[in-house]
């Protein structure tokens, strides 16, 4: 049985079972509880869930991110002398720049080509997680998909950027 009412729910809730009780004493009466508690209770366990699946999203991220920049600073690292003789045979420090994020495009390109894969591949549990929308939705797949390269560019920038800042003559006397 459901009451709409004006007055405090927890209020009236002793009336009302009262008033069962003397229509029909053999009716037990159990859960009073209000919708609002009812549609808490309902939505609880799922909330959680896409909670926890939010944290391990934010979680693969920043790994992702921090992956991405161990790899480019240690290409960085081992290139060092090969972009020496770049910038010494006149190469600008800005296409030194651009060739180290192409490279970093190319990784988080192809992170991004097997995120989709793996998204088709699980689309059918996690709908059961989502609310009002579907695990293949256009709109979230790009915004996650920019969030990603975005991250991924902001991570192969510092090695990018240490590299094009490399003193050719240091470079080539290196070992």
């Amino acid at each position: 049985m459901m009451l709409r009412t004006t007055v405090p729910p927890r209020v009236m809730a002793s009336a009302v079972q009262k008033q069962m009780a003397a229509l029909d004493p053999l009716v037990p009466i159990f859960q009073v509880r209000t919708v609002e508690e009812l549609v808490s209770g309902q939505v609880t366990a799922p909330r959680g869930l896409s909670v926890l699946l939010g944290c391990f999203a934010g979680l693969a991220l920043l790994l992702s991110m921090v992956g991405l920049y161990g790899v480019m600073a240690y290409s960085v690292a081992r290139r060092t002398r090969e972009i020496g003789l770049r910038l010494a045979l006149g190469a600008s420090r800005s296409a030194v720049l651009v060739m180290i994020l192409k490279r970093a495009l190319m990784l988080v390109g192809s992170g991004l080509a097997l995120g989709l894969a793996g998204s088709l591949a699980v689309d059918r549990l996690l709908e059961g997680v989502l609310f009002g929308m579907t695990a293949l939705d256009p709109k979230t797949l790009v915004l996650s998909g920019l969030l990603v390269a975005l991250t991924g560019l902001l991570a192969a920038y510092l090695p990018a950027r240490r590299a094009a800042k490399v003193d050719p003559i240091v470079a080539l006397r290196y070992e």
